[in-house]
């Protein structure tokens, strides 16, 4: 998760219920978003949603048209920069939990 100033300090984070939240209300697919190499970050609209999406677990009731009202330009490369990282840290944590361990099948221990 990644913190950010909007209206107040928020925590942006993308779990799997958010996500699945995010295609539902939206149509957005997150994961082929975020790894088919778009730069949706340009797209407001997207954008918006996908902030939405990060910001939801933090506040359950926020709309996408609340987040609106939180962007300016003047944070716009911040917000960025927490959804990046927030996202990067999704997929990073996705990743480590594929590799469950491994058990020794050694019957001398």
């Amino acid at each position: 998760m990644a913190a950010i100033v909007l209206d107040r300090e928020r925590q942006i984070g993308y779990s799997w219920a958010a996500i699945k939240r995010l295609k539902k209300e939206h149509g957005i697919n997150f994961l082929t978003l975020v790894s088919g190499g778009t730069e949706w970050y340009l797209e407001p609209d997207i954008f918006s949603a996908v902030l939405w999406c990060g910001l939801v677990d933090d506040d359950a009731a926020l709309t996408v048209e609340q987040v609106d009202g939180m962007v300016s330009l003047s944070k716009l490369t911040a917000i960025t920069t927490a959804m990046l990282q927030a996202v990067g840290e999704a997929l990073q944590e996705g990743e480590q939990g594929a590799n469950p361990p491994t058990r020794s099948t050694d019957s001398s221990a």
